[in-house]
């Protein structure tokens, strides 16, 4: 794939964007969808902290459940 260089003006204007933006030919038609590059070093990796007996416990447990079963359930939540 070649690459293509923008034009500052226009490279400067979607860098100001902090989301998608589709991208439209002066006929209106869509010809894509510019998505930011995003910088994952200012991020920090959040979540629970999970023990060895923890993580093992999971590993060996044999109650699971099926994607339909899990979809439904969340659907009674809401």
């Amino acid at each position: 794939m070649k690459d293509f260089v923008l034009p500052d003006t226009i490279a400067s204007q979607l860098q100001g964007f902090g989301h998608s933006v589709p991208l439209f030919d002066a006929s209106g038609k869509k010809v894509g969808t510019f998505v930011p590059e995003i910088d994952l070093s200012q991020y920090e990796i959040v979540g629970p902290e999970l023990t060895e007996e923890q993580l093992r416990e999971i590993e060996q447990s044999t109650e699971w459940y099926s994607t339909d079963e899990v979809l439904r359930h969340l659907g009674k939540l809401g």
